[in-house]
């Protein structure tokens, strides 16, 4: 296959998924089940889909910079497991679900 051909092909798919993603974000809003954003100068915490965030059978913990509501400051945010939720197959864990 022509180098430039695949290039143009491999291009077109990325930029025709970010306009999917994009719209689905638009629509929807978020998708993180089991997962939190905190802000780390106030600890208030929400929901990561609310925010906007997508995360899908993700682990550990991320670190990024966000807007805070509560507070209004920009800076330090965790996203984080909501403790809250028990831990499911779907959300990247294979714990059983805490009772």
């Amino acid at each position: 296959m022509n180098t430039g051909l695949w290039i143009t092909v491999s291009t077109g798919g990325l930029i025709g998924f970010l306009l999917v993603l994009s719209f689905f974000l638009k629509k929807f809003g978020g998708y993180a089940p089991g997962w939190r954003i905190r802000c780390a100068a106030c600890n208030a915490h929400r929901p990561a889909a609310e925010a906007g965030i997508v995360r899908v059978a993700a682990m550990g913990t991320k670190h990024t910079i966000a807007g805070c509501p509560s507070c209004g400051k920009v800076g330090h945010a965790i996203i984080e497991r909501d403790p809250g939720e028990p831990a499911t197959i779907e959300s990247g864990t294979n714990a059983p679900p805490q009772q």
